[in-house]
């Protein structure tokens, strides 16, 4: 819900879009999201501005954990994949 409200800001909406999409995994993760529109409604009336802010640094810290995770991993398989280096040519 955070990343929604910050995603209205045009510099920050590429990332908050992504943020969103990674929250929306989860959630699907857990089973059906039919029920998700009256919950979200239903935390948007009980939702503090001080509130959002510390949700909004939690889950700017989780993304930028999960994201330096599959970075790592990205690497590592870039690196497995590469081919053996050439022995040197004999004289």
């Amino acid at each position: 819900m955070v990343l929604q409200v910050v995603a209205r800001d045009p510099k920050q909406a590429e990332q908050a879009s992504k943020g969103m999409f990674y929250y929306l995994g989860r959630l699907t993760a857990r089973g059906p999201t039919a029920r998700i529109e009256g919950l979200m409604k239903a935390e948007a009336t009980r939702l503090q501005p001080k509130q959002a802010q510390a949700e909004l640094q939690r889950c700017g810290s989780e993304l930028s954990a999960r994201t330096k995770e599959y970075q790592a991993v990205g690497q590592r398989l870039a690196a497995a994949a590469r081919p053996p280096a050439a022995a040197p040519a004999k004289k």
